[in-house]
């Protein structure tokens, strides 16, 4: 991919590969996997965003996704140059004192044990996060 350096393209790489797999797993199962929820998490997760009026998303395929602080629809690591990494590290240290693991740079660990009470505690503590802290964002 033009203007990503190795490990750029490296991470692109494993999550392609991870997509993959993913797809693999959920055949496997008669398509009735947690992973196929996922893509509703990230609907619900890009509604917020909307619902308060900030630049706020989540980008990525099933459970592969990334939180972000921007506007604007993200087509590539180029449209993440404005980006809010302040609300982002904000965002991560108020989501583990929720008890929710995310990386500090919004990503969500891929696991096939989340159930949809999961999901909801999520998006409920994001939406509680847009609310006490929109204004600074």
């Amino acid at each position: 991919v033009s203007g990503m350096n190795s490990a750029e393209k490296t991470m692109c790489d494993a999550m392609l590969n991870g997509v993959q797999y993913l797809k693999g797993i959920q055949q496997s199962m008669g398509g009735k996997c947690h992973c196929a929820d996922v893509e509703s998490h990230g609907q619900r997760l890009n509604a917020l965003g909307q619902k308060h009026g900030l630049p706020f998303q989540a980008a990525g395929y099933g459970s592969l996704m990334n939180v972000h602080f921007v506007a604007g629809e993200i087509r590539s690591h180029h449209d993440l140059a404005g980006r809010n990494l302040t609300a982002l590290d904000l965002f991560h240290l108020e989501m583990i004192a929720a008890g929710i693991y995310i990386t500090r740079r919004g990503y969500m660990a891929l696991s096939l044990a989340v159930s949809e009470d999961d999901h909801d505690c999520f998006v409920a503590e994001a939406d509680k996060f847009l609310s006490d802290y929109g204004e600074l964002i």
